[in-house]
């Protein structure tokens, strides 16, 4: 072919290879999206509840045995779900699984029986309890780990480590916000000096604007 002159059997032959390649990827993502919706929508049952609320005790009676820290992180990754479904089990979006298991079942509360660590199981071993309350449990003895470190480990690293933890996770200020009430129509703040004449202050500007 002269010099100059386009191959447009070439150029045809790139374009359908360039074509072939954009369709693949399109199915190749499509592919990716219609898993992840699944994965998204997925149902859990009884079965996954038991297992990732085992799995949580494991964890927790693990790092006590070890004397190590348990952590919200930690917490999640025991109990095999995602993030997402993790705080919504927290939030008790999932405690209608139990429910329902024990309808279908013909089961009350009355009929589990305690095991050692005081969760409720029926003869199968599936757990009835609540998965949001169990998880509120967890997290009361993580607190309760952290406030005992904070208060008696001479490690300054680790104390400060359970300090910020406490703040992170379970939402403690060490600087409080000033408690207010009002009598006789009269704003009362319960704080000290300083933080008394600045809201006068405050007060005073207002009054004059």
């Amino acid at each position: 072919m002269p010099k100059g002159v386009y191959d447009h059997t070439k150029v045809n032959t790139n374009t359908e290879a360039i074509t072939a390649l954009n369709k693949a990827y399109s199915a190749e993502l499509k592919g990716y999206k219609q898993f992840a919706a699944a994965i998204r929508s997925r149902a859990y049952d009884i079965d996954t509840i038991t297992s990732g609320i085992d799995g949580m005790i494991d964890y927790i009676e693990k790092c006590s045995a070890k004397g190590e820290p348990a952590t919200s992180a930690g917490l999640i990754l025991a109990s095999g779900l995602n993030r997402n479904s993790f705080y919504k089990a927290k939030n008790g979006e999932y405690d209608h699984i139990q429910a329902a298991y024990m309808l279908d079942n013909n089961i009350s509360l009355n009929d589990g029986i305690q095991d050692n660590n005081g969760i409720l199981r029926d003869n199968k071993q599936k757990i009835l309890s609540p998965i949001s309350e169990i998880i509120e449990k967890c997290y009361l003895y993580m607190e309760s780990d952290l406030q005992r470190r904070s208060l008696t480990d001479k490690s300054m690293a680790r104390t400060t480590g359970a300090i910020f933890n406490l703040k992170a996770v379970f939402n403690y200020n060490d600087k409080p916000e000033p408690e207010t009430r009002t009598v006789h129509n009269t704003l009362i703040l319960n704080t000290n000096a300083d933080q008394a004449a600045e809201a006068m202050k405050l007060l005073c500007k207002d009054t004059k604007e």
